[in-house]
């Protein structure tokens, strides 16, 4: 008998977030960057320029879970990869993307994404209170 897989979550996220971790764990070494670093962050930029939000979503995510075991390192190495010629041309094109496709609300969508407001596959219940009734009866 076949294997009924509909009541199976699928994560479809999966890959993007291994992705993200991969950068994290490569980056937060006393030693050097090489290339696998760069490998590594190369692919990410290149999720985050498919999928913008989801792929910022996946780093923070994986940021706050992993944590830092050398925060210094992680920061020295993370500015030694980003002066590779690929990495700069992949993230001017994902800054440039992210102009194009939020001029307006870009400091909103990541202050929501860098305080977590936002998470994969966790859904709340909107709250019910006056203040929400007051700014949607009003319109402002």
């Amino acid at each position: 008998m076949p294997l009924n897989t509909d009541s199976i979550p699928v994560d479809r996220f999966k890959s993007i977030r291994t992705r993200a971790e991969r950068v994290i764990t490569s980056l937060d070494t006393p030693l050097s960057p090489d290339e696998d670093s760069t490998k590594y962050l190369a692919e990410h930029l290149r999720d985050c320029l498919k999928h913008p939000t989801t792929g910022l979503m996946a780093y923070n995510d994986a940021f706050i879970s992993r944590g830092q075991n050398y925060p210094g390192y992680y920061r020295r190495n993370l500015e030694a990869v980003k002066k590779f010629p690929d990495i700069k041309n992949l993230m001017n094109a994902l800054n440039d993307k992210l102009k194009e496709l939020y001029p307006k609300t870009r400091k909103a969508r990541d202050f929501i994404i860098e305080t977590n407001r936002i998470r994969f596959d966790v859904t709340e219940e909107a709250k019910h209170n006056f203040r929400r009734l007051f700014f949607k009866t009003t319109g402002f």
